[in-house]
């Protein structure tokens, strides 16, 4: 038995910069939903977070993560952490997105089985991160994040919500697309 792996939407912001990006119809066919993201920001300071929402549902407390971080920057130095919380906000995830820098960009992947069976809670699995400030290696910055989530609902996922937290940190166009992918046992 193999997978297959469809399309099931790809936005580009293209023309003026977006608040949001939403994905309204996810048809309820496929076993796991994958959303990939390449992303900026017109962030003043370097880097913006994200907000994620499923079905229309905004109540914070509804939402968890769970993430370790590794940071690296300025040549050889390097930090480690971990940590965990409740909210939306999951910038700490999918990867904060580079806001000022010209060869920034940020990236993340997320991967959602059963989000459209309706008896248990949804988790899923978050990577990302960016890469700014590339001038010299006393400068640039390279961060790498993997970690899970969970929204604190049973019912089948049909509509996803990306949101800048700041409204002046909107997704800036020709630099941003996310494609939302369903999986398939074939």
């Amino acid at each position: 038995m193999g997978k297959s792996i469809e399309i099931i939407e790809s936005q580009t912001v293209t023309g003026a910069s977006v608040l949001s990006v939403s994905f309204t119809s996810i048809p309820q066919t496929f076993n796991v939903l994958e959303l990939v993201m390449t992303m900026r920001t017109n962030a003043s300071v370097n880097m913006a977070g994200l907000d994620f929402t499923f079905n229309g549902d905004n109540t914070v407390s509804n939402y968890y993560r769970y993430f370790s971080e590794t940071y690296y920057g300025g040549g050889l130095q390097q930090s480690q952490y971990s940590g965990n919380g409740s909210g939306n906000q999951w910038f700490l995830m999918p990867g904060n997105t580079p806001g000022g820098q010209t060869a920034g960009n940020a990236f993340g992947r997320i991967i959602i089985p059963n989000y459209s069976q309706t008896t248990l809670k949804k988790s899923m699995r978050l990577t990302g991160g960016y890469l700014i400030d590339t001038s010299s290696i006393a400068n640039w910055r390279s961060n790498q994040r993997f970690g899970s989530a969970s929204w604190n609902s049973t019912a089948a996922i049909n509509r996803i919500d990306i949101t800048s937290p700041t409204a002046s940190d909107v997704f800036r166009a020709n630099t941003t697309n996310f494609t939302l992918f369903g999986w398939q046992d074939s």
